[in-house]
């Protein structure tokens, strides 16, 4: 893709006006979207499924999304949910494993995924081996104490480990005073905190319906889904949770938090928070955030050999945010350079549609690649109903990026990318963080 972005550089300054467009028009997530007559969304016994059915392969897939994230949290319960979900895999892998099903665990800021996948004839079976881990996990002092030191281990790694630890300052400084401040992989002092007594009292209060999300995409019928939620899932007591977007972040000028560390080179992360996924700029953020990317690599690397790694890559969350990232022995000429690329998408207005659509074609053909597996599907679906509000407006995304025009692009790069809060770490003489 970079050759791509080189060649939508490299044109702009010979570019003639196009046409003026008619804005940033997405599918409204309110209505109008198409009829899916293979994707259907039902409730039983008050669990909520999304179901896609094809027959393209033997492969189900079935994931089930904890909603909250990190604002089920605070201080000293960071990690809790993950520790809970962890455990109870580790005591379900013999029983998943013998039923032909590989498990699937995800911790978000926005939720926690449990599930599994595995072949068609399996389903029953797997279902049975890991639903258990969510309606009655047993929580074993051996498998608490596992995951427990594997978290333990990780978390570590992510508050030491230099590209984790700048990610970790740049984001503490985005989201103090937010809920996505707690991070819901756990810190070394939450995590030692956490045992079986707060598992089983967190699984009891936590383990709603009304918090679950279910989805299933593969070759398996309505009815069979019914019977096996309504048998385990739809036993579980109601709760009173309801989803929602996270509340916005409050814009400010550029701020830093660093740490002066005596490294071989130096890191800085800076956040840009972006468009929530209702407002119709939400594509066009995506789109400048990887048009931001190749700038960064051609003028920062390319051109000036200045940082081995340096990129800007789009983060979907609830709260999306752009991540701009370089490493350097100069870190004031490399954040410079920064700006002024984002500058550089500020006054971006000149660009043949051939070469946006050029762009654009790969940048599709990257997202149609990536949601081939039922797997991607069924993120896909949950992504749509969540963020968008409607999970028929998965299979519309591509519509959405391709409503994206040159004006589109400066105008989210003007209206949003003004500020980073950002993170540094190593030689602090080398910077102004002013």
């Amino acid at each position: 893709m970079n050759a791509t972005i080189r060649a939508l550089a490299a044109v702009v300054a010979l570019a003639a006006a196009i046409p003026s467009s008619a804005g940033c028009a997405v599918p409204a997530a309110t209505g109008g979207a198409e009829a899916d007559t293979i994707t259907t969304k039902y409730e039983v016994s008050g669990v909520r499924v999304i179901q896609r059915i094809t027959d393209r392969n033997d492969i189900v897939s079935v994931r089930l999304y904890l909603l909250g994230g990190s604002r089920q949290l605070k201080h000293g319960t960071e990690g809790i949910e993950a520790l809970l979900m962890r455990t109870s895999q580790i005591e379900r892998a013999d029983a998943l494993a013998a039923a032909g099903a590989h498990s699937i665990l995800e911790v978000g800021r926005d939720w926690t995924v449990t599930g599994f996948q595995t072949l068609r004839r399996n389903v029953t079976s797997a279902w049975n081996a890991w639903v258990v881990g969510v309606t009655a996990p047993e929580l074993s002092g051996a498998a608490v104490g596992q995951a427990r030191g594997e978290m333990l281990s990780e978390a570590r790694r992510r508050y030491g480990d230099p590209d984790a630890r700048v990610e970790t300052l740049a984001w503490q400084n985005l989201f103090r005073n937010h809920p996505y401040r707690f991070d819901p992989y756990g810190t070394v002092q939450s995590i030692s905190g956490l045992w079986g007594t707060q598992l089983r009292r967190y699984a009891r209060d936590q383990m709603v319906k009304s918090r679950m999300l279910l989805v299933v995409v593969g070759n398996v019928a309505q009815d069979s889904v019914r019977q096996l939620v309504a048998g385990t899932l739809g036993k579980l007591p109601a709760g009173t949770y309801t989803w929602t977007l996270p509340p916005p972040v409050p814009a400010r000028p550029n701020t830093w938090a660093f740490e002066d560390r005596s490294l071989p080179t130096n890191y800085i992360l800076g956040y840009i928070v972006g468009p929530p996924p209702t407002n119709p700029e939400y594509f066009a953020f995506e789109v400048a955030t990887n048009l931001l990317s190749g700038r960064l690599h051609d003028v920062i690397r390319t051109q000036h050999s200045l940082s081995y790694a340096v990129y800007a890559s789009f983060q979907e969350d609830a709260i999306p945010t752009a991540a701009v990232y370089a490493t350097s022995a100069d870190p004031a000429k490399v954040f410079s350079l920064m700006i002024d690329q984002v500058e550089w998408l500020q006054s971006l207005s000149q660009v043949p549609g051939w070469a946006l659509n050029h762009y654009l074609d790969q940048f599709v053909l990257d997202q149609l690649t990536q949601n081939l597996t039922n797997d991607a599907q069924a993120q896909a679906l949950a992504r749509a109903e969540l963020y968008f509000g409607d999970y028929r407006l998965a299979d519309q995304y591509v519509a959405g990026l391709r409503h994206v025009h040159p004006k589109d692009i400066r105008k989210v790069a003007i209206d949003y990318m003004r500020a980073m809060q950002l993170g540094y770490l190593g030689n602090t003489s080398l910077m102004s963080f002013r």
